[in-house]
């Protein structure tokens, strides 16, 4: 390199770099291989390269010579900062996806309990993943005089589960209103037949209902 040491080449960082930990290791070791490092062009600006640089003694095992390979790694760079980029963006798509996973999965719940007189009523829902809407459900609301309380289960999580969920769901309370001499629970086995998609019984949701009504002698579940 003439006048000009190897090291002169480099940036401040680099040169720092090359003083604490390359050529120490290069005279330990004898030789490095694929170091990142960035060298001062003509122009003021940086140029990316990767250096090998092999430590060649005498007999008496002085150095002689270093012998150093730089290499362009413009193309390199570019490409660890596209994956940097798309990792970002990965990211920030899953964050994304959580949110609205979020947000999907209060609307398949309750979002305020009813009063019951004389009962203290309580629901805690924790979703078994952050990144998929879950296929539980609960729902609670009045039957001619008395309360219905449905619990249940979808196979399964996704897309697929919130749309089975929700068609429970509504089912069961259009389910209400119709012929009220049957029986809930007859009419909740009906809206979960009829929730689960016909060519898939896998995805159907599993139900359980209790109703609560008042009796001279107290309450009763």
């Amino acid at each position: 390199m003439g006048v000009r040491r190897f090291a002169d080449l480099l940036t401040v960082g680099g040169r720092l770099y090359h003083e604490t930990h390359f050529a120490p290791l290069l005279r330990m070791q004898g030789e490095i291989n694929a170091v990142a490092l960035e060298l001062v062009a003509a122009d003021g600006g940086r140029l990316p390269v990767l250096v090998t640089s092999t430590l060649k003694t005498g007999g008496d095992g002085q150095p002689l010579l270093i012998r150093t390979t730089v290499v362009d790694a413009r193309e390199r760079r570019a490409y660890e900062r596209e994956l940097l980029a798309a990792r970002r963006e990965a990211d920030r798509e899953r964050d994304r996806l959580a949110r609205l996973a979020s947000t999907l999965q209060r609307t398949l719940l309750p979002p305020v309990l009813p009063v019951v007189p004389g009962v203290e009523v309580a629901a805690h829902y924790h979703a078994a993943s952050s990144d998929e809407v879950g296929g539980d459900f609960d729902d609670l609301f009045r039957l001619d005089g008395r309360w219905g309380l449905f619990i249940g289960d979808v196979c399964g999580n996704g897309a697929g589960a919130a749309v089975v969920t929700s068609l429970a769901r509504y089912a069961l309370r259009a389910a209400r209103g119709r012929r009220p001499r049957h029986r809930p629970r007859r009419d909740a086995g009906r809206a979960q037949h009829r929730a689960a998609p016909r060519s898939d019984r896998a995805g159907a949701p599993v139900l359980q209902h209790r109703r609560r009504r008042h009796d001279p002698d107290g309450r009763r579940l």
